[in-house]
């Protein structure tokens, strides 16, 4: 055993033991770029020197490589140690100043900015022999080398030949590099097959997200012009939606068999994380197309927003309201093109209507433009959906994995996540907000550290976790909202709505439909628009049959076949012909006699009668209620509206 003193205390230490490992048994760490623990000490990098003493001498020297004596005195702090490891860090930082490691250690030392010039920036080579020592020693290859001297020594192969049989298999030398310099050398074919693994998960998630997004392109054009897939799949983003499928099974109470597809998301979220959002979701899709990325402008306390939202849907769905359900990316994305294309096409025309499509419109360009503060701006921080995945991505199976021995923290993973996930300090992230789009390994690491797989860490204690405020937050904000849907406040509780055909419950309609848009969408005769003002809260955004603006088709029943929720019943034609919807009511005072009605109607509901009118004999239409379905031809076609019009059947006035 071995008696020295280390800064003043006295430690005892095993004979041939490092004055490195040492000094840190003694409680003092010493930085270091070329020292490695499976490897012979090297000395070249000289940022562990210390000031030792014995006899009356003293020296500075390394302590990587330099062995414990008896009776030796070792100062780490004093002016010669230090100012001997500033000025090596300084030459350091001169040599590679954008390199984060070396930042670090320089400005631990008081180092800030390199007082030497540089002809090559870019540099990120310390020289530190890494890398050749674990060629030689570990992988026993000895292909890696130093060649010439000075300034210009560099890293190669032998005699330069770059040969990639012969280095590219065992990529071993990358863990010991402290820079990740080693797979940037210029003509080293070291990492690249994990890179091009890399790239090629990249490449086929872009593959597969872009793809989707043209294939819900496809949807959305067959369902507009109510084209007839062989298969109906027009509303299988919706189907597959677990925000949707959860809160409409919540407020309808009882199981919707149209979104058991919900289920294959909520598997593959707790098998791969938030992969809907970064693979499969159409909205986030175009969000990833632009907007400044890895940044981190907005407090971390923004996030739980999104949280707050998904608390507040399932509180109003627990009391039977969907009317927030716009929030839904999916319907978000609906809404915000299909409302603006009925608005080109001439289909939404009266003021209602036109504030309905206005406030579509913005919340679409809304979603869009603050991406431009941060890319990805509401799937952080408001996305409902996302947070009910973020909440499932905390039990997945596959994760993003960070080897620590390996990282050196370079924060390139960090500048390019489009979620802005990565913890800059630690480069771990929350698995909550990782949309696993690999962005950060096509990065690519330069250690090769990131990897996905199975990884037990910790579910909970992450930086962004949802705690106790956001539950009574969001709590609060939907019994304000139920308050407010049963309050009647600027409500028109008069104005009854005609629903589309087969709903005869409005309550159990309410507590199905999603306002996903859908149906208003495949109505081939635009009968169908989102109810605005003029009703009640609850019914914002419902469909209803606007008599003035459209009819219901007799040979139609597409509304039924796109909704996901079964708000509005699936019927086969020949039931959906049969069901009533409302009913027609003349005003004779304002009838001009044309009989247009009687000409239209498609259930032959339309009689006339002889009447006396001017001095004439003019024909007069009469509305049989038991055969009139209330599909509103007659009344759109009407050229003296409101001569005939459509009520709710039960609500119809008497009309002179």
């Amino acid at each position: 055993m071995v008696n020295l003193k280390i800064n003043d205390k006295e430690i005892i230490v095993a004979e041939g033991t490092r004055l490195l490992d040492a000094i840190k048994m003694a409680g003092t760490d010493l930085p270091t770029l070329c020292n490695h623990p499976d490897l012979e000490p090297y000395g070249g990098c000289r940022l562990c020197s210390v000031e030792v003493s014995r006899n009356g001498k003293s020296w500075v020297t390394t302590a990587c490589n330099t062995l414990v004596e008896e009776g030796l005195t070792v100062q780490t702090e004093s002016d010669r140690a230090v100012s001997t490891r500033a000025l090596m860090a300084d030459l350091i930082l001169s040599r590679t100043p954008n390199v984060p490691a070396v930042q670090r250690i320089a400005s631990s030392l008081g180092v800030d900015e390199p007082r030497f010039a540089t002809t090559n920036p870019e540099e990120t080579c310390v020289l530190c022999g890494l890398c050749i020592r674990a060629c030689h020693d570990v992988a026993k290859k000895e292909v890696l080398g130093f060649v010439e001297r000075g300034p210009d020594r560099q890293v190669t192969m032998a005699f330069e030949t770059y040969d990639a049989q012969a280095c590219d298999d065992c990529n071993q030398c990358i863990t010991y590099c402290p820079t990740g310099a080693i797979t940037r050398l210029k003509g080293l074919p070291i990492g690249r097959k994990w890179y091009a693994h890399a790239k090629k998960w990249a490449r086929t998630r872009q593959a597969v997200q872009y793809g989707l997004l043209a294939f819900f392109a496809l949807l959305f054009v067959t369902t507009s012009q109510a084209l007839q897939l062989p298969i109906n799949i027009s509303n299988l983003f919706s189907r597959l939606d677990p925000l949707q499928a959860i809160m409409a099974n919540i407020a309808a109470r009882e199981l919707l068999p149209l979104y058991l597809p919900a289920m294959l998301t909520l598997i593959a979220t707790i098998l791969f994380g938030r992969v809907w959002c970064g693979w499969v979701c159409p909205l986030g899709a175009i969000l990833q197309l632009f907007g400044p990325v890895g940044t981190r402008k907005m407090q971390s306390w923004f996030r739980m927003i999104k949280y707050g939202l998904l608390i507040v849907l399932f509180v109003m769905a627990l009391f039977g309201s969907l009317a927030f359900m716009w929030l839904d990316p999916i319907t978000i994305l609906v809404r915000g093109v299909a409302d603006p294309i009925g608005v080109i096409l001439g289909i939404i025309e009266m003021p209602g209507f036109k504030v309905g499509t206005l406030f579509s419109m913005v919340m679409l360009v809304l979603v869009l433009g603050l991406n431009l503060i941060e890319k990805r701006f509401w799937c952080r921080y408001l996305c409902p959906l996302g947070a009910l995945l973020g909440l499932g991505s905390k039990f997945d199976w596959i994760r993003r994995r960070v080897n620590e021995m390996s990282c050196v923290q370079c924060g390139d993973c960090v500048k390019t996540c489009p979620m802005g996930a990565i913890n800059p300090e630690t480069i771990q992230n929350d698995p909550a907000e990782c949309v696993m789009c690999l962005d950060c390994a096509d990065a690519p690491c330069p250690k090769t550290a990131i990897t996905y797989g199975r990884q037990p860490t910790p579910r909970w204690n992450h930086e962004f976790d949802p705690g106790r405020r956001e539950f009574i937050g969001g709590t609060a904000t939907a019994a304000a909202g139920v308050v407010l849907l049963n309050s009647g406040l600027f409500q028109d509780k008069a104005n009854d709505l005609i629903r589309p055909p087969g709903v005869i419950s409005e309550k159990a309609f309410l507590d199905k439909c999603i306002r996903c848009d859908q149906c208003v969408q495949a109505c081939a005769t635009h009968a169908l628009h989102p109810v605005t003002f003029g009703s009640t809260w609850d019914a914002f955004w419902t469909p209803a049959i606007n008599g003035e603006l459209g009819y219901c088709d007799y040979n139609c029943n597409r509304c039924g076949q796109v909704c996901p929720a079964g708000a509005i019943p699936a019927l086969p034609l020949e039931a959906k012909r049969k069901q009533v919807m409302g009913v027609a009511v003349l005003a004779p005072s304002l009838c001009v006699n044309c009989m247009v009605c009687e000409k239209v109607c498609q259930l032959k509901a339309i009689d006339r009668i002889e009447i006396q009118k001017e001095g004439k004999l003019k024909p007069l239409p009469v509305v049989d209620p038991n055969k009139c379905n209330g599909c509103g031809q007659c009344e759109y076609k009407c050229p003296a509206p409101p001569a005939i019009k459509v009520y709710a059947p039960g609500k119809a006035p008497k009309r002179t």
